[in-house]
Formats: C-alpha cells, structure tokens, sequence
C-alpha cells in the first residue's frame, strides 16, 4: 500500500524589508521536512518562509491573510 504525501503549502518573501511583496507555492509531492530544509531547492535562495502548513484548506486562509492574487508554481 502506499501512501501519498499532502498537499504542501509554503508562504515566502524574497527581501528582508517589512513590506516586501509575498509569494505562495503548492507542493503535491515532496515531505514538508525536505522543504524546511535549507538546502533545498525548491524555494529561492534567500527566501524567508513566513507560514509553511500542511493541507489544501491553508491556500484560501493565507491568501487572504497575506493579500496574495497569485501563486507561485
């Protein structure tokens, strides 16, 4: 039997500044350790992660929570 990970979703900005522009991006496959990691690849260089959660029920609360249009893919 095998099971299939979540639905990964990760909320980030690429500036230290306070008022910088905010990005969202959904994973479907890899574990939320791999990442968190920061080795990773799957997020820019330098990003900052603001909210990383676990689930499809977050993309609706945090793009309402961080006024994002958008997502990243």
């Amino acid at each position: 039997m095998t099971h299939r990970n979540p639905t990964v979703v990760a909320v980030y900005k690429l500036s230290p500044r306070r008022n910088a522009k905010r990005f969202m991006k959904v994973f479907r496959g890899p574990h939320i350790d791999k990442i968190n990691n920061t080795r990773s690849r799957d997020l820019p260089k330098g990003a900052e992660i603001l909210d990383l959660g676990i689930g499809e029920s977050f993309i609706s609360k945090w793009k309402k929570k961080h006024k994002i249009y958008s997502i990243t893919k």
